[in-house]
């Protein structure tokens, strides 16, 4: 693609395929992958993601490890805080950011009205800066020195 368009090729993946050597060696031409990791436990996976029964957060993680360890262009990891983090929840997800060694942590924050259907409990869109809260000072301190 950056012969046509001589622009950076970027890829957003669900990360489900991650575990796929045809998928690493599809993503490899890419000059930023970013992978998608919305939940830190099986739990919140199943509610956030309702994945079918062949995925799984510990496949996701090996698959987005197995890659970062094959992939030499810049990895993103794309997470989107639905709802406030305890602080536990903090520490798991910057252990497995460790774990993971990405380039960059991309945070995100829903900002549009919730869905009538489907919605999960506490989502906190009334207050959208609420899961802020948890990514300030040290916690970001934290993740800031875990990419330098």
């Amino acid at each position: 693609m950056n012969k046509v368009t001589r622009l950076p090729t970027v890829v957003l993946t669900n990360s489900t395929l991650l575990h796929d050597s045809t998928v690493h060696s599809a993503l490899k031409l890419a000059d930023t992958v970013a992978a998608k990791l919305d939940a830190i436990s099986s739990n919140q996976l199943q509610q956030i993601n309702r994945p079918v029964a062949t995925i799984n957060l510990p496949g996701i993680l090996e698959g987005i490890e197995q890659f970062r360890q094959e992939y030499q262009g810049h990895l993103a990891i794309q997470t989107v805080v639905l709802y406030p983090w305890t602080p536990g929840m903090v520490k798991d997800y910057i252990q497995i950011l460790q774990r993971l060694k990405p380039d960059e942590v991309q945070l995100n924050i829903p900002s549009r009205p919730r869905v009538l259907v489907r919605q999960l409990e506490a989502r906190g869109n009334d207050t959208v800066q609420s899961p802020l809260t948890f990514f300030r000072t040290s916690n970001v301190s934290a993740l800031t020195s875990l990419l330098h």
